[in-house]
């Protein structure tokens, strides 16, 4: 499947608030198509069978009429990913298209390589003139972007040998130069991100970069983008957001301290702000935790700590709060006739303190529910016939992964551990805390960092599930719910103590005046993006198939309906 599971909520969510990004003049306008030349079934059917045989090494890509016969295929396949009736199907394209070249071959292994060589290479050069195409649909525009990025120089392979995708390097020229470009539309950018992090998350594991190479994403991409320079464009806040949190994304996943530590500088100022977006610093925080900082390296670790253990203790105090709400719900529930809100619950599922309704939910944090990381359903639909009690417990799950995603990225950057069992990282990738860095070994700023840490165990603790033994009564949802608002409230309280951190009353929230676009995997309706590849591992923390798949979370928009 694809590769891109975690990275999958990103790029539905990217393409959301594409859409909302772009200017409306870009929906109003007409929109041009390269119009596939007339093929009948039988032609189709010859043309595909021809590309497999060349792709599984039995037929030579370099004999001309061979040659004729592939082009003929591709140039009809990519000018029907152009025309406005098939943009619905453009993801399904993206698929289809990255599980032909993952095919094994079952003939001459050296006809098979050129035969795929050879189709990436005219796919670079036609999606790029897509994807720069003013006058094409920005979905289609987006779409090629997202073929740019899913191409790799070798498929993944997970049988025999087995070994992850290698990016294809000639296109991340066109990757870079789409964000950085002035002129390009979000809904291009947002994809160009994607596959970006996808090669700095191969670079992370390989460093196949070349030094220079790396050295200009941080300096030249991702920190600026961090401090505020953004390409020009009618984006919304959202959007906004969503680019400076991937080029965040970009930090962490290439590793690298960057020159004079910038990288670990950019980062730690974002942390440290209390006037960030708390998404932010969640994602810094991560991206943190990612690069292994030299041990004799001078950071601020009092602050650092002090700034990890704020941003643990609002997201407990903002989760405390949602669950308070629930508890008066529940205990009104008789005296309130119940009413179909389609599964939406305006007193429990408003978003607090800027958390996302479905932050950490998509898989990275690790599910410990049983159901996977893609059940969520932030209208509802799933639930309108759900009985109640079974409800409840969802909503209890809900805050348990949204809450625990948050401190799992805390614990990483503070110990490089995380959970109230200590797991070493979220996935292959190995995390380092501060706390290993001579900066944290004075005795004052070694007490604060073994207190903050003990304390964010306990706080993982406290969303534990009740454990059931033998034929003992199950709890309620009330009873479940009040142990574990016990519990978190007398954790976060010991965090504050030992942290310094002063309390802030929290008010209820008003009523919500719809869901925020940012976090939310897309519109009713809208067609799961698949289609973008990436390195085995890359796809939701992000990889764009290697794979199959498209790229773990509020984005610039692309267009209405984009696949």
């Amino acid at each position: 499947m694809d590769q891109i599971t975690r990275r999958g909520k990103q790029i539905l969510i990217g393409m959301f608030v594409a859409v909302c990004a772009c200017p409306l003049s870009l929906l109003a306008q007409e929109y041009e198509s390269r119009v596939p030349a007339e093929l009948d079934s039988r032609r189709q059917l010859e043309l595909q069978t021809a590309v497999r045989k060349m792709l599984r090494g039995q037929e030579d890509v370099n004999n001309p009429q061979n040659k004729a016969m592939l082009n003929e295929w591709f140039k009809f396949y990519f000018d029907r990913m152009t025309v406005l009736d098939h943009l619905p199907q453009l993801a399904e394209d993206r698929s289809e298209f990255f599980q032909l070249l993952q095919q094994p071959s079952s003939g001459d292994s050296t006809l098979s390589k050129a035969a795929h060589d050879y189709i990436v290479g005219i796919t670079l050069s036609y999606m790029q003139g897509v994807a720069d195409g003013d006058k094409f649909h920005p979905a289609a525009r987006y779409s090629a972007m997202m073929m740019i990025g899913g191409l790799n120089a070798v498929e993944p392979s997970v049988i025999g040998d087995r070994h992850a995708a290698t990016p294809y390097p000639k296109a991340l020229d066109s990757l870079i130069g789409a964000v950085l470009s002035g002129t390009q539309v979000d809904a291009v950018r947002m994809a160009a991100l994607l596959g970006i992090l996808r090669h700095a998350e191969h670079d992370g594991r390989t460093k196949s970069l070349d030094a220079t190479y790396r050295t200009g994403l941080i300096e030249r991409l991702a920190i600026p983008i961090i401090k505020g320079d953004l390409p020009p464009g009618a984006r919304t806040p959202e959007g906004q957001a969503w680019i400076k949190r991937r080029a965040i994304d970009v930090l962490g996943a290439l590793g690298d301290i960057g020159p004079d530590g910038r990288a670990v500088t950019a980062l730690s100022d974002i942390i440290t702000d209390a006037d960030a977006p708390m998404t932010m610093r969640t994602t810094a925080a991560m991206a943190l935790s990612k690069i292994q900082i030299p041990g004799g390296y001078s950071v601020d670790a009092t602050k650092l700590t002090t700034s990890l253990a704020e941003i643990a203790s609002r997201s407990a105090h903002s989760e405390l709060a949602r669950l308070r709400r629930l508890q008066t719900r529940l205990a009104n529930a008789e005296k309130t006739p119940s009413r179909s809100t389609g599964g939406f619950d305006p007193v429990y599922d408003e978003g607090v303190d800027d958390m996302p309704l479905d932050e950490g939910i998509d898989g990275e944090f690790p599910d410990d529910t049983g159901d996977g990381g893609g059940s969520y359903d932030p209208y509802g639909e799933s639930l309108v016939t759900v009985d109640a009690a079974v409800r409840e417990h969802y909503k209890l799950d809900l805050s348990r992964r949204r809450l625990g995603y948050r401190l799992a990225s805390v614990q990483l950057a503070l110990t490089g551990e995380y959970g109230a069992d200590k797991s070493s990282s979220l996935d292959d990738a190995p995390a380092h805390g501060i706390n290993k860095l001579e900066a944290a070994k004075g005795e004052k700023t070694k007490q604060l960092v073994d207190g903050v840490a003990e304390r964010l165990r306990r706080l993982f603790e406290s969303l534990e599930k009740p454990t059931v033994r033998g034929n003992a009564t199950p709890p309620t949802p009330e009873e479940e719910l009040q142990k574990m608002v016990d519990n978190m409230d007398a954790a976060v309280r010991e965090l504050d103590t030992v942290a310094g951190i002063k309390p802030t009353a929290t008010t209820t929230p008003a009523p919500p005046t719809g869901i925020e676009p940012t976090e939310i995997p897309g519109p009713v309706g809208a067609p799961a993006p698949v289609g973008v590849p990436g390195p085995v591992g890359v796809p939701g923390p992000v990889s764009v198939p290697g794979p199959v798949g498209e790229p773990p979370v509020a984005a610039p928009a692309p267009p209405t309906g984009a696949p």
